[in-house]
């Protein structure tokens, strides 16, 4: 073997060398004990190859960093002789923790106490998919097939390990965790294609939206409820609500997490002040949308004051509890819901009403205004609004679709 003249370690086993005979540069790196080339198993696991015709060092530095970067080590991570699909799994959710780490930061940020969405999932694998398919030769896709299938009529039929019958939507969510595992599998090389996924009905589950005289008597008991208690949470609760009915955002953490340096106060040149608010994370990435003007002009004393006392990273709503914001958003849930209930408004046209259905009734409030692309001013689809926010069947709702859709021939009849 040519004796080593000069090298240089680039970061973990990946370095370059000159060898004594040879005018080229070359390159190194470990893969793993599992790395075959053409069919051979390469024992030591080493990633070996010339950089012919690169002679000089700085260039060798930079091809053999962009040879490593786009190099597929995670072929060759697991025994390409027999690979179980609980193997690719470890694989496939080592990478989606560290997609979720990236993409809920800011919810770890605002809730010390979040538990991520890969370890929710991770935690479902463990409990029912890894039983079922964790030692299939993930290669055997007509194995795979068949065993998806029957997972799928089990959780539909029979239920789970606790003998819980899920819904086609919960399901749905099993057939996704199984989905990455398989794209993982596909990214190896190990599967040629996905498995064709069992059909389910996916219904949408619309809530009917609050009118404005029932979202009255609710903030009316809890202003009420503050001032027999005198306890601060009730009547900031009353003003989260009106702000919830006069803008176009969603109930949560997307709004209970909002800062004084996400928000702005504007005036027009009629002197009406604007409340403006820009919010980097929310569900669909940022956002931006100004409040309706009833807001500030009936409740804009209290908010004012307090705006004016925040510093730029205080929250804008329960600014002074110490609670989490998790535990707030709980805690303002089940206000609303106890309330609801309680002034026998919850449950209407044979269906709950969450505070969720505040959005609704903004939407639908918009639509009857005239205002265009109100899905887009509420930061969601075109398909989430026709599938879950318009989707209404009371009688006030038939009589007004009727008359809009047949204004014309109703004029013949008059």
């Amino acid at each position: 073997m040519s004796k080593v003249i000069w090298k240089k370690e680039l970061g973990g086993s990946l370095k370059i060398y000159h060898q004594e005979r040879s005018q080229y540069m070359q390159m190194t790196f470990y893969v793993s004990p599992h790395y075959y080339v053409k069919d051979k198993h390469k024992k030591n696991g080493m990633f070996v190859k010339s950089l012919k015709p690169i002679t000089t060092k700085l260039e060798a530095e930079r091809e053999a960093k962009k040879i490593f970067k786009e190099f597929p080590t995670e072929k060759f991570q697991v025994n390409p002789s027999v690979t179980t699909f609980d193997e690719v799994a470890s694989l496939a959710f080592d990478l989606r923790k560290k997609k979720y780490q990236i993409k809920e930061r800011f919810k770890k940020e605002h809730d010390p106490k979040f538990v991520s969405t890969a370890i929710k999932e991770l935690n479902t694998y463990e409990k029912e998919i890894k039983p079922v398919f964790g030692k299939l030769n993930i290669k055997d896709r007509e194995v795979l097939q068949s065993t998806l299938f029957d997972f799928v009529d089990k959780l539909a039929t029979i239920g789970t390990s606790k003998g819980n019958i899920l819904s086609h939507n919960r399901i749905a969510k099993y057939i996704n965790i199984i989905g990455f595992i398989q794209k993982q599998a596909i990214a190896m090389g190990l599967l040629p294609l996905m498995c064709e996924n069992p059909p389910l009905e996916r219904r949408a589950n619309p809530r009917p939206a609050y009118r404005m005289l029932e979202l009255k008597k609710i903030t009316d008991m809890m202003m009420n409820e503050y001032k027999v208690s005198q306890e601060i949470f009730m009547l900031d609760l009353h003003d989260y609500i009106q702000f919830l009915i006069s803008a176009s955002t969603r109930y949560g953490m997307e709004t209970i997490t909002l800062q004084k340096k996400d928000c702005k106060i504007v005036t027009n040149k009629e002197g009406i002040r604007i409340l403006y608010i820009h919010k980097d994370n929310t569900k669909t990435g940022s956002h931006s949308y100004s409040v309706s003007p009833e807001f500030l002009h009936f409740y804009g004393t209290r908010f004012l004051e307090n705006f004016e006392k925040c510093k730029d990273n205080d929250y804008i709503w329960f600014t002074d509890s110490l609670k989490s914001r998790s535990t707030i958003q709980e805690r303002v849930r089940k206000n609303f819901v106890r309330i609801s209930k309680k002034l026998n408004l919850y449950m209407f046209n044979g269906r709950e009403r969450p505070i969720t259905s505040i959005r609704h009734m903004g939407i639908q409030r918009m639509k009857s205004d005239g205002v265009q692309d109100v899905h887009e001013i509420y930061n969601t689809s075109k398909e989430m609004d026709r599938r879950h926010y318009s989707a209404e069947s009371d009688e006030r709702s038939i009589v007004r679709d009727f008359n809009k859709t047949y204004a014309k021939r109703l004029k013949i009849l008059k």
